[in-house]
């Protein structure tokens, strides 16, 4: 299975993909359990290498984006999250 194709916006500078249910629950997850883990591994080291092999493009839209026709909905991925 191919992934879809990038949308292109006006009024943002970067493309997003489609905000589906299964990357919403991944990034819920991402977002409780980062700091959590950042909280434990940084008592024993003050520097930490992050790889998200899984990544994608930092930003997906919504069908209220479409339908508006301009990106207001901010969700932001791992890459953005993990900042």
């Amino acid at each position: 299975m191919s992934k879809p194709k990038p949308k292109k916006w006006d009024d943002v500078p970067f493309e997003t993909w489609k905000y589906e249910k299964q990357t919403e629950m991944k990034h819920k997850i991402f977002s409780y359990y980062l700091p959590l883990w950042l909280r434990i591994v940084g008592r024993y080291e003050k520097r930490l290498n992050y790889i998200d092999g899984f990544g994608g493009l930092g930003a997906y839209h919504t069908e209220e984006d479409i339908k508006e026709e301009k990106y207001i909905s901010n969700n932001f991925g791992s890459p953005i999250i993990s900042i």
